[in-house]
């Protein structure tokens, strides 16, 4: 007889997975936030002035999510700007494929000699942004008792 996971757990090892994505991707931009300044400037999106305080908030903003997704503490909170912060770069990526810049992401590295599959980035925050928004179903279903 197959056992049935229950929706819980599997919230919680998607909340797991998200978190540490959201880690994972904040480490180097943590780390070199010069090189992530001029990945936001290479989108062309910003005025010059919100670039640098850009490239030190935003993986700091990542790395707080991701720790309280992981925790479980606040995860409406956290899958909200998880959710915001999705949709904004899937936005970013999006201009940058319509106006054919040839562009490293910035995602997981700034590294400018990393990865530059855009469609393939895309795809992958579409996947992330779907996992994300179910998160939200669920978290509100378990703060109201609602059963599945």
């Amino acid at each position: 007889m197959i056992k049935r996971i229950s929706p819980q757990k599997i919230f919680i090892l998607v909340r797991i997975a998200l978190g540490l994505t959201f880690i994972w991707a904040s480490v180097d931009k943590i780390l070199y936030p010069n090189q992530f300044a001029l990945m936001i400037y290479n989108y062309k999106m910003l005025p010059p002035l919100v670039i640098h305080p850009m490239a030190v908030i935003l993986p700091w903003l990542e790395l707080v999510t991701g720790m309280v997704l992981i925790i479980g503490f606040w995860q409406e909170g956290a899958l909200f700007i998880f959710n915001a912060l999705m949709i904004i770069f899937m936005i970013a990526l999006s201009t940058a494929l319509i106006r054919g810049l040839d562009i490293q992401c910035g995602c997981f590295s700034v590294d400018p000699n990393a990865d530059k599959e855009i469609i393939l980035s895309l795809a992958r925050d579409f996947f992330m942004l779907f996992a994300g928004l179910w998160g939200v179903k669920q978290a509100l279903y378990q703060k109201y008792n609602i059963n599945q």
